[in-house]
């Protein structure tokens, strides 16, 4: 088996088709589809299951959760029943681009690169698609971006997921992605940017997505992942060496204490302490914002002083 396309889905009926209209696989063995279904109350299981019944060439499992658990224990879940040398994720209102990602699954093999990493479509309403990529295969060049992080678009061998025991942390749905593949690049002798866009991502500001969860999930999430992350590079002996992407994600683990309506400056100088002193030496955040966390604390004894807004 070549490639386990994982498909996490939950009350995607209106999505789902589209989906599946750009399988490129159809009519080949070496591809399996997990579709696991987190909870659905809607009609997406049904059409997977009518698609699979129409399809019986290929190889595809529906996996059904009793309640809604969250993409992380979903992707975790599908990575269990995973078979091919290579895994990757799909998301349920996202689609494929046929031809192109037929070719990265060929260049995948060719190379026999541990990853590899592909750009996509960003599509929102009424605009044209944008092209969005990665712009580095170096860890501590990388921004914490979605194209970077993204479980989408990226092909990753098995085998080193589960070497290493590498996988999400169920209920915690917030920066699932790159808390696995960060730790995937860490360890990766070989990571492979290509060119040609495999996927459509959907950007649909009415649609509810962990981005739009509430500010105190976001934080909680991000924070506990940030330091499950410093945890397992101390583990690996690799916290020197990846330093600066480990400080790159704490500021942004962090950076929502700053943000409107609600500013936790409190909150902001108690976690991460040690980001406050290094945030000017974090390039890959904007300069602007540096100096603004900068200035918040050279004021910190301010606000620790119960003088300033909490």
């Amino acid at each position: 088996m070549d490639l386990s396309i994982i498909i996490p889905f939950y009350n995607a009926e209106t999505t789902i088709p589209a989906l599946l209209a750009g399988f490129p696989y159809l009519d080949r063995p070496d591809v399996e589809y997990i579709f696991i279904n987190d909870g659905s109350e809607d009609r997406g299981k049904s059409i997977i299951e009518d698609f699979i019944a129409s399809h019986p060439q290929i190889e595809a499992t529906v996996i059904n959760h009793s309640s809604n658990l969250g993409v992380s224990a979903a992707y975790a879940d599908g990575l269990q029943h995973a078979k091919g040398k290579y895994v990757t994720r799909m998301d349920a209102d996202d689609r494929f681009l046929p031809e192109a990602f037929r070719d990265l699954v060929d260049f995948a093999l060719t190379s026999d690169a541990d990853i590899v990493c592909a750009p996509y479509l960003e599509q929102r309403p009424g605009k044209k698609p944008r092209l969005r990529a990665m712009v580095s295969d170096s860890l501590n060049r990388m921004p914490v971006d979605t194209p970077t992080f993204s479980l989408s678009g990226k092909l990753i061998r098995r085998s080193l997921l589960n070497d290493h025991s590498l996988t999400t942390i169920p209920g915690l749905d917030c920066w699932e992605d790159l808390f696995l593949l960060s730790r995937a690049y860490a360890l990766a002798p070989t990571v492979v940017l290509t060119q040609s866009p495999v996927f459509v991502y959907n950007v649909d500001s009415n649609a509810p997505t962990v981005s739009r969860s509430p500010k105190s999930k976001i934080l909680n999430d991000r924070i506990t992942y940030a330091t499950e992350l410093e945890k397992w590079l101390v583990k690996e002996n690799l916290e020197h060496k990846y330093l600066p992407f480990l400080d790159a994600v704490k500021f942004n683990a962090k950076i929502k204490f700053l943000r409107t309506p609600h500013i936790n400056i409190r909150g902001w100088l108690a976690v991460f302490p040690e980001i406050n002193r290094r945030v000017m030496q974090i390039k890959s955040v904007p300069l602007i914002v540096r100096i603004g966390a900068r200035i918040i604390s050279f004021l910190s004894p301010f606000f620790s002083a119960g003088k300033g807004n909490a």
